[in-house]
């Protein structure tokens, strides 16, 4: 409760209280989804005689979820990105699910990673054309420069192999989002169970990303090789050479 200055020289043995104004209110924002905050803790790898420890390895039995993990880490950290995934997958855990999320919703649940507008739409658009045309062994789209410069452009845009085609593709090259990273991780960890093949497209990649780089090293170590990660050359580990051996 305040005085008026005027009112209190009028009548100096009356004063009169006036109430302050109320404060403005302001529009609230979307309400998004509560995310469950993990430890702010390192990320320490403790390798088992099975597992490395990568979110991938979690995740691998879903190309869709694989995909939506590296559409999500890109330019932030697993940190910071893991209870976003987590929130999203439960929302969402299916491509159909995904396409039909209202784009605020979508917005709101991704803004504490940022760029949220953006991986909205970029998720979006990733899962109808997963709808439109999922992914299939018999069916391969180029990606100019993957694995490596040059390669890719021996496919035309908008062409798809099939499987006698020689010319080298991917079977979820034509997902929007789906980058050198994303394809990297799908590689490793999942196109051999779309191509019914056995374990071995993973011993083709050489990744970038130092996640995956420090994976390999650990698999090829299991098998009883030292992989150099810049070169993807091996060379059998010594009896001596414990360290390799996790």
């Amino acid at each position: 409760m305040v005085t008026t200055r005027s009112q209190t020289s009028r009548n100096a043995s009356s004063t009169v209280t006036v109430s302050p104004a109320p404060k403005a209110t302001r529009p609230q924002p979307h309400s998004r989804p509560s995310i469950k905050r993990t430890p702010r803790k390192p990320l320490l790898r403790q390798p088992t005689a099975d597992h490395y420890g990568l979110i991938q390895e979690r995740l691998q039995p879903s190309s869709y979820a694989l995909l939506v993990q590296a559409i999500l880490w890109n330019q932030t950290t697993g940190r910071q990105a893991l209870p976003v995934l987590d929130a999203l997958l439960s929302l969402y855990p299916t491509p159909s699910q995904l396409a039909a999320a209202p784009l605020p919703a979508l917005t709101a649940l991704l803004q504490p990673i940022g760029l949220h507008n953006l991986r909205a739409a970029r998720l979006l658009a990733f899962a109808r054309a997963w709808l439109a045309a999922p992914p299939d062994r018999a069916r391969r789209h180029r990606r100019v420069h993957y694995p490596s410069r040059g390669r890719g452009r021996d496919v035309r845009p908008g062409e798809v192999l099939d499987e006698r085609d020689p010319r080298e593709g991917w079977e979820v090259a034509h997902l929007p989002g789906v980058g050198a990273y994303a394809l990297d991780s799908w590689r490793i960890f999942a196109r051999d169970a779309l191509r019914a093949e056995p374990d071995g497209e993973w011993r083709c990649v050489v990744p970038l990303d130092k996640e995956l780089r420090a994976y390999l090293v650990w698999r090829w170590a299991r098998d009883g090789w030292k992989w150099d990660s810049l070169t993807g050359r091996r060379k059998r580990i010594r009896d001596d050479d414990f360290e390799m051996r996790m």
